[in-house]
């Protein structure tokens, strides 16, 4: 009678182990997954930084034009 009590309780032991281990496959998985969305959230802070710098802002007005001192005469007029 004692074995098969302790055949039982090896074999609960063994899925619980069993559930343990998918688990650990699962975090894991996520671990993979969250350093991708950091990378990728890094790179957009670098756009967001990169678009908020002066540096920007001062190459866009010089390419639309926005820089010409006579684009603003006209618009004093």
């Amino acid at each position: 009678m004692s074995y098969v009590r302790l055949f039982h309780a090896l074999d609960s032991s063994l899925a619980d182990l069993r559930e343990v281990q998918s688990s650990i496959k699962k975090i894991k998985g996520l671990e993979t997954e969250l350093a991708t969305l950091t990378r990728a959230i890094d790179r957009i802070d670098e756009k967001i930084d990169e678009i908020n710098s002066k540096k920007y802002y001062e190459d866009k007005k010089a390419f639309i034009g926005l820089d010409e001192p006579i684009l603003w005469s006209k618009l004093d007029e």
